[in-house]
């Protein structure tokens, strides 16, 4: 029984290779040659995606403790800073009516 299995699928995979060959108008080696290429380059961009994404972070890393850690550390040194406003004495309904 299993050997009849194997030789439907032969026959399914001629059929299939047949079928390919009408459609592209090009050899099944070519076909092949193109994939072969095709996975190559996108696993070369996967490659190079992760490659990106470790360089950016140590950028940003770079970048953070180059440049915002001492304006942290100048932060702490001033007197000034955020400040909250200062209260409104006008009416609730008054404070909602103007513009700013």
């Amino acid at each position: 029984m299993l050997q009849d299995v194997l030789e439907d699928e032969a026959r399914h995979v001629e059929y299939t290779n047949q079928a390919i060959v009408s459609v592209s108008g090009e050899s099944l080696d070519a076909l092949y040659r193109k994939m072969r290429w095709k996975l190559r380059k996108e696993a070369w961009l996967r490659f190079a995606h992760t490659i990106g994404l470790k360089v950016a972070g140590l950028w940003l890393g770079l970048i953070y403790l180059i440049v915002v850690t001492p304006f942290r550390v100048f932060a702490r040194l001033s007197t000034g800073g955020w400040r909250a406003p200062s209260p409104d004495s006008r009416a609730l309904l008054d404070q909602a009516r103007s513009p700013a």
